[in-house]
């Protein structure tokens, strides 16, 4: 693990209560299982090939929304830079989010109008939301879901690993952190946050894209790793490529010690939240 270590971004303290979010991330993890062993076991939404998670808790004067109101606070909290943000609030009877042990919960790969297999595994995702400033999403790699080109075979899933998803993936995360803050913290906030890859033991780099420089050859060995910092809320929209760079820094260095560009980091942060959907 690697916290934030920067000039330009101070750190906040240490969370009072670490064991809070591990207990928190404990308990999804143990949900989630339970809901996938519910459909069939080639279903994709099971994330046969690996899947990512992010975790955070939110410090400072919370509010004490319930029900309802809280739900709704939620389904505003959404930040949208990107085609699938992440904790996207569907209003669909099949997939739309509800109460569950004192939280709000969605899974969309246990929809129950389109059926099993109407998913994939980037598109299946498991989150859950608590009034006490706990949030957990679950999901899949959409490189494990690649069509093939110009009339060639798709690759296989469990091979590849972009150079930008985990930057907009984690950025997105992170601003919803703040987004949540503004409407259910009084006052200054921090943000106790984790994330977790597994699934990477043989995926390569590459850039799905095609934009940028290629980056044949960097093969992780490892299978799965995880990063954490303690951040202010109010700090990530002007720091966020300076919080995201050295936090991600661990994951691609995986990848036979490529060493993450934070240019590279600068430029997709800034195309991230140049995008409105």
């Amino acid at each position: 693990m690697r916290g934030l270590i920067t000039s330009a971004v101070p750190q906040a303290a240490a969370a009072a209560e670490p064991a809070r979010l591990d207990a928190w991330i404990e308990r999804s993890l143990a949900r989630w299982p339970a809901l996938r062993d519910g459909i069939p076991a080639n279903d994709p939404a099971r994330c046969p090939h690996g899947y990512h998670w992010f975790a955070y808790e939110l410090g400072g004067d919370l509010s004490n929304l319930q029900g309802a109101a809280f739900a709704e606070t939620i389904r505003q909290a959404v930040v949208r830079h990107s085609g699938w943000p992440p904790f996207w609030y569907p209003t669909r009877r099949g997939i739309v989010p509800y109460a569950f042990d004192g939280v709000v919960e969605c899974w969309l790969g246990g929809d129950t109008e389109q059926g099993p297999g109407s998913h994939d595994a980037a598109h299946s995702d498991f989150w859950r939301i608590s009034p006490d400033g706990l949030a957990f999403l679950l999901r899949g790699y959409q490189e494990d879901g690649l069509e093939g080109r110009s009339g060639q075979a798709p690759p296989p899933p469990g091979t590849l690993f972009d150079i930008t998803l985990p930057i907009w993936r984690t950025g997105e995360v992170l601003m919803h952190a703040r987004s949540l803050a503004a409407a259910l913290v009084e006052g200054p906030a921090t943000v106790n946050f984790k994330a977790h890859f597994a699934g990477l033991a043989g995926r390569e780099l590459t850039s799905m894209s095609g934009r940028q420089l290629p980056f044949e050859g960097h093969v992780a060995r490892q299978d799965a790793i995880s990063l954490a910092t303690v951040i202010e809320a109010g700090g990530i929209d002007a720091n966020l490529p300076e919080i995201l760079h050295p936090l991600l820094e661990p994951l691609y260095a995986l990848f036979d010690f490529f060493q993450l560009p934070a240019a590279l980091v600068a430029n997709q942060t800034a195309a991230m939240r140049g995008t409105r959907f």
